[in-house]
């Protein structure tokens, strides 16, 4: 199926890039199948990190368009050139910063389809999907560039020509990870992407009063060290991490202005109204109230 976005779609678009965006210039869905590709097009802005349940590759048009947050809070430009490949595997999808308006291509994959894909090779890999940002490979552009075109012009060539590509897409991402699998971020750190995505959900309920220690109970561990591996595989501390989904929630009710300022400072877990303006001043330069005018 090509069109345009449905409201079921984005919300998962929505999963993958939280903040503001343009939606769909198409998109082609397999549901059925364990895949779907779509083309978008993001304006300037932050995304908070995110937690997605589907392997995910990006390839991005533009150039410097995106960059990435690093274990230490740095914003890394990975799209010097056009064309380089991000892939997150299921879980975590980093933070990262649009600067400008650009374009990606977007490959959606199963956990199950992936998994299918690999019970059929020869040489299974023995090492789970990992996070693999700005990377250029020249088998995995021609047959996203291939898959691309078939899914853009409506799959003309039928059903088996985009299933026998995208068993090959995923084929030479599981080789892809086993030849150059690195230690990520979150296994140094000690704490795992279960545990790490247990925490970020509990913390997305913006309603509760959660403290260090209420976070670190939720997992067993003492505030000192949940403290010191949370801000090792996030590069924030919970407390920094919690006031940017405050915030960026803040600003999504706000855009639609058809929610008063008091109720958004409520749903977001600040104190008052004052108390979300003090700290959007703090944070981002601006008030709410400043923010909504200008929009």
């Amino acid at each position: 199926m090509v069109g345009s976005i449905s409201d079921s779609e984005s919300k998962t678009f929505d999963s993958f890039l939280l903040g503001p965006s343009v939606r769909t210039l198409w998109n082609c869905e397999f549901p059925e199948k364990g895949f779907s590709i779509g083309k978008y097009s993001t304006v300037a802005g932050e995304q908070q990190q995110a937690i997605t349940e589907q392997h995910r590759l990006a390839i991005w048009r533009g150039t410097g368009a995106v960059e990435f947050r690093n274990a230490l809070g740095e914003y890394i430009p990975q799209m010097k050139r056009h064309g380089p490949m991000n892939f997150f595997p299921a879980g975590i999808v980093p933070a990262m910063r649009r600067k400008r308006q650009s374009d990606f291509i977007l490959f959606t994959l199963e956990p199950w389809f992936v998994k299918n894909v690999s019970e059929q090779m020869e040489q299974r890999p023995t090492e789970d999907l990992q996070l693999n940002e700005g990377f250029r490979h020249q088998p995995l552009h021609q047959l996203t560039t291939l898959l691309s075109i078939e899914a853009a012009q409506g799959g003309m060539h039928g059903s088996p020509y985009t299933d026998h590509l995208m068993q090959a897409l995923t084929m030479e991402l599981l080789l892809l990870v086993a030849t150059e699998r690195k230690p990520t971020r979150f296994e140094k750190s000690g704490l795992s992407q279960p545990i790490l995505r247990r925490v970020v959900e509990r913390m997305q309920d913006l309603s509760a009063d959660l403290d260090l220690k209420t976070l670190a109970s939720e997992i067993g561990y003492s505030q000192s060290h949940f403290l010191r591996i949370f801000q090792a595989a996030t590069g924030q501390t919970p407390y920094q991490y919690l006031l940017d989904l405050r915030l960026a929630r803040a600003q999504d009710l706000i855009r639609s202005r058809r929610v008063s300022m008091i109720d958004i400072a409520s749903t977001c877990g600040f104190s008052s109204h004052s108390h979300m303006s003090r700290i959007f001043r703090q944070i981002k330069g601006f008030t709410p109230s400043e923010y909504r005018r200008n929009l």
